[in-house]
C-alpha cells in the first residue's frame, strides 16, 4: 500500500480487559478525527480516508465508518470513502443464534466482554455497537472477507451486512472462502493483497 502512495496509520484502542464499548469506538473516532486535524503534517489526503481492520479491528473499522456517515460527524470532504473488514462482527444481537451453542450465551465470549454481558442482556447497548444498524446510503463502498468454516465470527455475520448494504444500494463486494476460519493465512496472501487494492482503485482512486 505505501508503494501505492497510501499513508498508513495503526491506531491503539482500549480493549474490553480496559474498558467496555462505546470506548474502543470513541478512541477509533479520537484517531480519525487526530488524522484529519493533523492531515498536511502527515502529507495525507483528507479526501481520500480508507477505514480498514481485521476481526475486532474490522468491527470496528466499519462501526466508526457507518456511525460517521451516518450522523455527518464530518464534513462531506472528509468522510470515509471506503472500508475493508477482514472476518468482523457486524450483528451482536444476531450472535446468539449464529454461533456454537456452547459459547453463544457465554459471559466470556469477546462480544460480551466488550459489552459487559451477553448481548440478548442488553440489547440496546448490542445495537448501538452492531454496523449493521447503522448502514445508510451514505455508507462508503465497502469490502468484506469472511471464512466459511469461521467460529468466532460466523461467515453468515458478513453475509447479513451485505444484504444491508445492498438494500440501501451501496458499493459493496463480498469475498467468502469456503475452507478459512478465523485470521486463515490466505487472507494475507498476494491474491487477497490484490482483491483490496483493485478494490480501491475503483472505489478511492
Amino acid at each position: 500500500m505505501l508503494e501505492e502512495g497510501y499513508v498508513l496509520a495503526s491506531i491503539n484502542y482500549r480493549l474490553s480487559s480496559e474498558a467496555q464499548f462505546p470506548a474502543p469506538l470513541e478512541d477509533s473516532k479520537d484517531a480519525v478525527q487526530f488524522l484529519l486535524d493533523n492531515a498536511k503534517s502527515y502529507g495525507i489526503d483528507p479526501n481520500r480516508m480508507v477505514i480498514m481492520g481485521r476481526s475486532a479491528g474490522g468491527h470496528l473499522a466499519t462501526l466508526t465508518a457507518t456511525q460517521l456517515t451516518a450522523s455527518k460527524q464530518t464534513t462531506s470532504q472528509s468522510m470515509p470513502k471506503a472500508v475493508i473488514s477482514f472476518f468482523g462482527l457486524y450483528d451482536l444481537l444476531a450472535l446468539e443464534e449464529q454461533k456454537p451453542s456452547r459459547t453463544s450465551t457465554s459471559r466470556k465470549a469477546p462480544e460480551s466482554l466488550l459489552l459487559g454481558n451477553v448481548p440478548s442482556a442488553v440489547p440496546e447497548l448490542a445495537k448501538m455497537a452492531s454496523p449493521i444498524n447503522f448502514v445508510t446510503p451514505k455508507t462508503p463502498p465497502t469490502l468484506l472477507m469472511h471464512g466459511v468454516m469461521d467460529k468466532q465470527a460466523p461467515v453468515k455475520q458478513s453475509l447479513d451486512f451485505a444484504v444491508a448494504l445492498e438494500k440501501n444500494n451501496v458499493p459493496h463486494k463480498t469475498i467468502i472462502e469456503d475452507k478459512a476460519r478465523h485470521s486463515d493465512p490466505i487472507f494475507d496472501s498476494k491474491a487477497y493483497v490484490e482483491q483490496v487494492m483493485a478494490f480501491l482503485k475503483v472505489h478511492n482512486p
